[in-house]
């Protein structure tokens, strides 16, 4: 676990601005909760698109890497449209996948490239926003999972894995309470391989 300065205050940040949006929501509910999670919804979506773009220009796009796309990526326009619609099976989507997923790459993060640079502000945006949809939508704005929910959540983990021509994870469908999400390792992965490609000298190092 990375302990150094810049990573304890980004995740500082990070812990007060989606606290002060979920317990405002919870506590002050009312009009500004559609435009604040709308807002959320283009942020997410620009922050994820903007990647694509940036590998492009870069010459690190591939097929192989890409698509079909990462289940990082799947939840963030999946959160996005949630954010949007408040559609019941994505609010339980985006809350699982955020909290069993991707906030765990906020924690735990493997990106060698420091403040200020873009692939920092990606990283972390990513793998912040996810999470903070899903706590936005359940605890700030009380749209609770539905009875079952864990189990669809599972389902669609499993079905999603086996539409993949590149699996999500070396192993079958992850134990979403007891095992490191396939969403981090491969996102991760991504970050190592693109890196490569585009050279260290343009984006800096990568820790192995």
């Amino acid at each position: 676990m990375d302990l150094s300065a810049e990573h304890l205050i980004t995740v500082g940040v990070i812990a007060v601005a989606v606290a002060a949006l979920v317990v405002g929501a919870r506590m002050r509910p009312g009009p500004w909760t559609v435009p604040a999670a709308r807002a959320l919804a283009v942020l997410i979506v620009v922050n994820e698109t903007s990647w694509f773009v940036w590998e492009a220009a870069h010459h690190a796009f591939t097929i192989q890497n890409d698509l079909p796309l990462h289940l990082c990526d799947v939840a963030a326009y999946i959160s996005a449209v949630a954010l949007w619609l408040r559609t019941p099976l994505l609010v339980e989507l985006t809350y699982f996948w955020g909290i069993a997923g991707t906030a765990n790459g906020v924690i735990t993060p493997d990106i060698g490239n420091q403040f200020p640079s873009y692939l920092f502000f990606q990283y972390f945006i990513q793998h912040a926003a996810i999470p903070a949809a899903g706590l936005f939508l359940v605890v700030g704005l009380k749209i609770y999972p539905r009875p079952w929910a864990v189990p669809r959540v599972i389902g669609s983990w499993r079905s999603r894995s086996s539409s993949c021509s590149t699996p999500l994870s070396e192993s079958s469908a992850p134990d979403v309470l007891n095992r490191k999400p396939s969403c981090i390792s491969h996102q991760h992965d991504r970050h190592h391989a693109r890196l490569h490609r585009v050279g260290y000298d343009q984006v800096g190092s990568v820790r192995n």
